[in-house]
């Protein structure tokens, strides 16, 4: 890329939101602080109660390129997939209401798919911060992209962290709106089945830890909906990952009696799927 503005390519970040007043300006002021140059913010708020559209409309009315909708919708994977479908950058990117950007991500993750042009889409490295902002530690299982490993071991893609060409929808389509939990996990799997996914171990995005998150308070509601993607795509009854998660899971319901009963158990996970991995 030069330093000419017309040759950045256009960049759509689309931000799903509800109910999420508390986190949501600082998502917003982390993509407006990149300054990258060519870019158009979707903030698609699912109908909020508590604050979440007058902060969106106040930011809305000082910058042009930040366009929103507020209405009901069919959940997350429905709220994002608007978003995606009136998006007009060439590359596009979630990030959700109480995730961050760090310094530089939008500018790094283009740079990397503008000299790579036979990688669709490009991830990185990612904080993982508490409710206050916190760094509680970086995520520990980025590595370079193996599908099978994306199927069958390790969830190593952190979404917010990741970047794609918009043409890898007109292939595998958008996000499966009957997923609740792990759209995106299935979405990676589907574009990493047909193109080149590439890692970028430079810090792209901060990702919040707490125990009200979808994704931690999903149980064994969300253990089911991971059970369907194993059956999908993997052509084990019962890879490592899956093991895993099962522990995860009970993690994070031991974790809302007992925090300390918790933190013991997940140090016997840890020595559970070490020894799953050798097997």
């Amino acid at each position: 890329m030069t330093s000419n503005n017309n040759q950045y390519p256009l960049v759509s970040i689309i931000t799903p939101s509800y109910n999420q007043a508390i986190y949501l300006e600082d998502t917003i002021q982390s993509v407006l602080i990149q300054n990258y140059p060519n870019l158009e913010y979707i903030i698609i708020d699912g109908g909020s109660t508590d604050g979440s559209v007058e902060i969106i409309k106040n930011y809305a009315d000082k910058y042009s390129f930040i366009k929103w909708i507020t209405e009901k919708d069919q959940g997350q994977s429905d709220g994002i997939n608007k978003g995606f479908k009136i998006a007009k950058g060439d590359i596009v990117a979630w990030l959700n209401s109480d995730d961050t950007y760090c310094n530089g991500a939008i500018y790094n993750s283009v740079k990397y798919l503008v000299e790579h042009p036979d990688v669709i889409l490009v991830y990185g490295n990612a904080n993982l911060i508490d409710q206050n902002n916190r760094i509680l530690e970086q995520f520990p299982y980025a590595e370079e992209f193996s599908l099978d490993r994306l199927i069958n071991h390790n969830l190593f893609i952190m979404q917010p962290t990741a970047f794609w060409r918009k043409e890898l929808f007109d292939v595998i389509g958008y996000l499966d709106v009957d997923l609740k939990y792990t759209m995106d996990w299935d979405f990676w799997i589907r574009a990493g089945s047909k193109f080149k996914l590439a890692y970028y171990p430079v810090l792209i995005a901060n990702t919040r830890e707490y125990p009200t998150t979808k994704t931690f308070g999903g149980g064994f509601e969300r253990l089911r909906e991971i059970r369907k993607i194993f059956d999908k795509y993997s052509n084990r009854k019962y890879p490592p990952l899956y093991i895993n998660l099962i522990f995860d899971t009970y993690y994070k319901k031991i974790y809302y009696y007992s925090p300390v009963i918790a933190n013991l158990f997940l140090k016997f996970k840890k020595i559970a799927v070490k020894l799953v991995r050798k097997t």
